[in-house]
């Protein structure tokens, strides 16, 4: 399952890195000056350089994560269950303020997603329900 994660993760990059081109080209603006189209360019052309880097960083990890997944998995099998529905409760109500954070910094950096909460709303709904549904519970 880490192999599958760290694939989402290269694509997520290769997602964010594409964007901007992606928004410029769909751009329906009048003028957009060389000045942006060069930082645009600059910024994709740094990002693809940088991505063998964050995918053989990814790789090294791979085992430390690996590792402390299986040490919380164990630490979450002591949990009893006088407990367990207080847990549960908490963590729901964590990830839910934690997804609406991202959806409300998301619009506040990018003005795309502040027109279209919805790409981040799906984003965090996918990533928590993928994260809940994969557990072994």
């Amino acid at each position: 399952m880490i192999r599958s994660f760290r694939n989402l993760l290269v694509l997520a990059f290769v997602g964010s890195v594409a964007l901007p081109p992606l928004a410029l080209l769909g751009s329906t603006a009048p003028h957009v000056s060389t000045s942006e189209i060069y930082k645009i360019a600059l910024y994709t052309l740094l990002g693809l350089v940088a991505l063998p880097g964050f995918y053989f960083l990814l790789i090294k990890l791979e085992p430390y994560l690996l590792e402390e997944s299986l040490d919380q998995a164990a630490y979450l099998e002591t949990i009893t269950g006088s407990v367990l529905s207080v847990a549960i409760a908490g963590s729901a109500a964590l990830s839910l303020f934690l997804e609406l954070a991202v959806i409300r910094w998301q619009g506040s950096i990018f003005e795309f997603f502040s027109f279209y909460k919805n790409y981040g709303l799906l984003a965090c709904f996918a990533g928590l329900g993928l994260g809940y549904a994969l557990s072994r519970g």
